[in-house]
């Protein structure tokens, strides 16, 4: 019986180490689309598409002054790249939500790009 009991212990043991180094490995893979998310290279993209959207985006004379990258809504899209949403003007109503993928070179680039109808009310008559 204590034979039995020590096995089904160290069974537990071990799914529960196993478990607990999967979990691990999904934070870093999380904590890396993050910093991938927040990059330089990619706040230009955004900021690029914004600014073709309003042209006078991210100041105080355009409709889109400011944004947030929402940290929650990465994830990596199965069919390849991942999901970035972002927040127009402190407003969770009015999102983007950006496509990112990395190129052969390792350059990012968009590859898809959806907004609420919040956004598209906000911009109409830029375009």
């Amino acid at each position: 019986m204590k034979k039995i009991l020590k096995i089904l212990g160290l069974v537990c043991f071990i799914i529960g180490l196993s478990i607990g180094g999967f979990k691990m490995y999904q934070y870093k893979e999380k904590q890396k689309m993050i910093a991938i998310a927040h990059s330089k290279e990619a706040r230009q993209l955004y900021e690029d598409y914004m600014r073709n959207l309003d042209k006078s985006a991210l100041t105080e004379q355009g409709k889109i002054r400011d944004y947030q990258i929402v940290d929650q809504s990465v994830y990596y899209n199965p069919m390849g790249g991942m999901a970035v949403t972002v927040y127009l003007n402190n407003n969770p109503k009015s999102d983007i939500q950006f496509g990112l993928v990395q190129k052969e070179d390792g350059e990012l680039e968009l590859y898809g790009v959806t907004y609420s109808s919040e956004v598209r009310q906000l911009l109409e008559g830029e375009r």
